[in-house]
């Protein structure tokens, strides 16, 4: 299983913090930044669809919705088992923004853009081991 929000973030009084992230699932968008918007509502970042609920975190009035954080830093626990096995989850960039389908955060849009993310990853990986080859065989003939 992967980990959850419970074992990788301390909430104290009025703060939250990330100790590590050994999946590198998503952003960390409400931790080191936070959008609020003109209405004073929190979102994890300016990519975030105001006009969804799916990823508000709370507002200037109320606070942080800790609930409404658990479940957005979580997405990975959507797809646990296809996420464990990956070949890319340390690589992976999925966050919520990109998986929001304007009421909730979506399983289906996860895994749309999961193979999306792989497939460019083999295509940079790829390019890397290109370049390496050719630098290797222009160091080669540099001696």
């Amino acid at each position: 299983m992967l980990p959850s929000v419970k074992s990788s973030l301390y909430i104290g009084k009025n703060c939250f913090l990330f100790s590590t992230n050994p999946f590198n699932i998503g952003g960390f968008g409400g931790v080191k930044k936070l959008f609020v918007n003109t209405n004073g509502d929190f979102f994890p970042c300016e990519k975030a669809n105001e006009c969804s609920r799916a990823l508000l975190l709370g507002n200037v009035n109320d606070g942080i919705n800790i609930d409404a954080v658990k479940k957005i830093y979580n997405i990975g626990e959507m797809n646990a088992e296809i996420c464990k096995d990956c070949w890319a989850i340390k690589l992976c960039s999925c966050c919520a923004v990109n998986i929001d389908d304007g009421v909730q955060i979506s399983s289906h849009l996860q895994n749309k853009h999961c193979e999306s993310q792989k497939e460019a990853l083999r295509e940079e990986l790829l390019q890397y081991a290109l370049a390496e080859l050719i630098r290797k065989e222009f160091s080669k003939n540099e001696t």
